[in-house]
């Protein structure tokens, strides 16, 4: 028998609201990683200095999510690698130019740093890895579909990595550029807490390379009693070589 458009639709709503209603509570207590997807659950807790690493992009469904003083969400340095990415940093002799993302990438002399791109109110792409040898990972993605109410304590931080330095006989010296700031993308129904949203550049290795951009947090909510702080600065550069700040 054939079965007709309403039916699979009615099939698709039925098992999502399968999914949603066998959601169970989840307590993080100790570091854990996940990698890239989508995941479901009611209630969320993250406590006793526990670090959740999130690879790549990563959506989490919930009713509440609550992280304590010292808990953590990671994706720092979670998204594009080194010279890869829409704002990739550019490669330059003996030191790059930062990745761009939410901001543009610290230029050097004749070297353009990496451009802006994505979305400023619905952030979801990955950060741009910044240019040259041991340049830094960009920030990966954090997206919180959250029902009722997010207590922020801790950090949620997805923050472009530092650029490396290194010297060898044939190379010289060299320094790699930061890494941008990922996308922090949040929708809450109440937001409390004084905890931090970081989505900041990275830094570049000691001597000529240039800091990564900003990258982009965007928190919707109908309620807020939050008192913590959001930040997406640009990475510092070497020398003054910095990256833009992001959106914050």
């Amino acid at each position: 028998m054939k079965k007709s458009p309403a039916y699979f639709l009615s099939a698709i709503l039925f098992f999502s609201f399968l999914k949603i209603a066998l959601a169970q509570d989840l307590a993080i207590t100790a570091s854990a990683s996940w990698p890239s997807g989508s995941y479901t659950y009611d209630n969320v807790t993250i406590t006793n200095n526990a670090t959740l690493t999130l690879n790549g992009k990563v959506t989490l469904n919930c009713k509440n999510l609550t992280l304590d003083s010292a808990a953590k969400i990671s994706s720092d340095g979670k998204g594009y690698p080194a010279q890869n990415g829409p704002g990739a940093g550019r490669y330059g002799s003996r030191g790059g130019s930062g990745a761009g993302y939410g901001g543009k990438g610290g230029s050097r002399p004749s070297i353009i740093g990496g451009s802006t791109y994505g979305s400023s109110f619905a952030p979801s792409d990955l950060g741009s890895g910044g240019g040259d040898w041991g340049a830094g990972a960009g920030g990966g993605t954090i997206i919180l579909n959250i029902q009722d109410k997010l207590i922020l304590n801790g950090i949620i931080s997805t923050n472009g990595n530092n650029g490396s330095y290194d010297w060898s006989i044939v190379f010289g010296e060299y320094s790699g550029a930061g890494g941008s700031g990922g996308s922090i993308y949040v929708k809450t129904n109440i937001l409390d807490g004084s905890g931090y949203f970081l989505a900041n550049g990275g830094d570049s290795g000691q001597t000529k390379g240039a800091g990564g951009g900003g990258g982009r947090i965007a928190i919707h909510y109908q309620t807020s009693n939050f008192s913590g702080t959001a930040l997406a600065k640009g990475g510092k550069g070497n020398p003054s070589w910095n990256g833009s700040n992001g959106q914050d």
